[in-house]
């Protein structure tokens, strides 16, 4: 089983808000016909700004981030698989060019480039690698009581110390589970967090923010990222010099628990 330790709040986090995507107001590149929704990229684009760092969380549907998203079920309560596959650190505000934004992450798939290899498995890619919202159907933008110039050291320094988290470990572990090698365990129950979330848990970390009070860092997962910031607003509060806690927006497209949702009128 995990350890991971549940917030005494009740309410969610009044700072951290659903924002449903609207109609796109410029068409999109490559969108099909009928397809007139917001992308990933101009759903960002459209969220309040802020001067500092931001966490991007990611619901995917390939196989590995379905994958992950069962993985992380032991997470929650209803033993119902995650809604989110992925964790990427914004360490700055939104260019003018929303999908020009850069983003560091440290993916399970693809993660075979000298990139990767050379940089502890981290990986600076752009907003708009991301911006396909059938690919990515959830979507959370998190904003961090975090300087960005912090962010930014801790994200050096992580990339080139491999002492500190060896994140290509990490990678390896959760490759050979989720292309089901062998009689590979779920890495959470063995206390390996999924990749992307371990880094930016580090990160934030070393930025002075206890980002999942719950969890071990090394345990994270983009499941426990998405808890903190909806019910450990209080320890945040209270922990934080100036009183400050995880705020943003989220919007959830794609579920895996079983449920049935019958649309109104339908």
């Amino acid at each position: 089983m995990m350890h991971l330790q549940r917030s005494t709040s009740s309410k969610p986090n009044e700072d951290f808000v659903e924002a449903k995507r609207a109609v796109a107001t410029v068409k999109r590149a490559g969108a099909k016909k009928g397809d007139r929704m917001q992308d990933n990229v101009a759903w960002c684009q459209a969220q309040p700004d802020h001067d500092g760092g931001h966490l991007l969380l990611l619901g995917g549907t390939d196989t590995i981030s379905l994958r992950i998203r069962i993985a992380q079920s032991h997470a929650r309560s209803t033993l119902t698989p995650g809604n989110w596959s992925h964790v990427a650190l914004m360490p700055g505000k939104l260019y003018k060019n929303a999908g020009k934004t850069p983003l560091f992450h440290v993916p399970v798939a693809g993660s075979a480039t000298s990139q990767a290899i050379d940089n502890n498995g981290v990986v600076e890619a752009r907003l708009e690698d991301f911006a396909d919202r059938k690919a990515y159907p959830n979507i959370a933008l998190i904003r961090l009581p975090v300087a960005q110039s912090e962010l930014r050291a801790a994200i050096k320094t992580f990339s080139h110390d491999r002492g500190l988290i060896d994140a290509l470990d990490l990678v390896v572990t959760w490759l050979a589970f989720s292309w089901g090698v062998g009689a590979s365990p779920n890495p959470l129950l063995h206390e390996v967090g999924v990749p992307s979330a371990v880094f930016a848990e580090h990160v934030v970390g070393s930025s002075g923010f206890e980002l999942t009070p719950g969890l071990a860092s090394r345990s994270s997962c983009p499941e426990a990222i998405w808890q903190s910031a909806r019910y450990w607003y209080k320890f945040h509060t209270q922990a934080t010099e100036q009183g400050e806690r995880l705020s943003g927006t989220w919007n959830l497209e794609h579920y895996m628990d079983g449920v049935l949702r019958v649309a109104p009128g339908s």
